[in-house]
């Protein structure tokens, strides 16, 4: 079984060029890692045809088969994962309103799968501050993209989540819940303050994996 690090934390946190710098780290200390984006389509565990079923009733239990079965055929040393953990999980519950505690069931059963695994969260201080910063660097296009997503899933819809309030409101409260269950976890769990990390940070947290030494 491969020791997986993930990486989590809201759109523009800085996940994906984290994470993926880390594997370079590792990768230049010829330790046999791999990294996998988020919103690759031929995710290994959660691809886009998976990702369609986040709306099912047995949603859940699709993605604990997806990661066992990733766990079990696995040949890399390390795998470095980005927004899985939470972001292809447990947000997905979330936004489909699936009740507090089966997400909190749900990622129970997802560390005991794998307790060598740990989670590092770039957390967001003060999302409205966070995303003027975002929504200016990634453009209108995105934002409006983004904006008629929330509004359309079932929290959005239920809550009246629109515009750019509803988009910071919905980002917010599932930090919130990320950071409930990431207070309850059994995995080791890094927080760090988002964009505030650089190569030694990384190495750091890949010293106290036992990972370098």
């Amino acid at each position: 079984m491969p020791k997986t690090i993930h990486f989590e934390g809201l759109p523009g946190s800085g996940k994906s060029t984290a994470s993926q710098q880390l594997t370079e780290i590792l990768q230049n200390k010829e330790i046999d890692a791999a990294w996998w984006l988020e919103e690759s389509a031929t995710h290994p565990i959660m691809p886009k045809e998976r990702r369609a079923l986040s709306r099912n009733g047995n949603f859940p239990e699709v993605c604990l088969n997806a990661w066992c079965s990733f766990l079990a055929s696995q040949p890399k040393e390390v795998a470095v994962l980005d927004g899985y953990a939470l972001q292809n999980t447990v947000r997905f519950l979330f936004e489909n309103l699936v009740n507090r505690d089966e997400i909190t069931d749900y990622f129970y059963h997802w560390q005991e799968l794998a307790p060598d695994t740990s989670i590092t969260y770039l957390v967001v201080d003060e999302p409205s501050k966070h995303y003027e910063v975002v929504l200016a660097e990634r453009g209108d296009d995105w934002a409006q993209k983004l904006f008629a997503w929330i509004e359309r899933t079932p929290v959005g819809k239920a809550s009246n989540l629109c515009g750019k309030a509803g988009f910071i409101e919905f980002w917010s409260i599932y930090q919130q819940l990320c950071l409930e269950l990431l207070e309850t976890a059994f995995i080791q769990v890094e927080m760090i303050e988002a964009r505030s990390w650089n190569d030694n940070t990384l190495e750091a947290l890949a010293t106290r994996r036992g990972l370098l030494s």
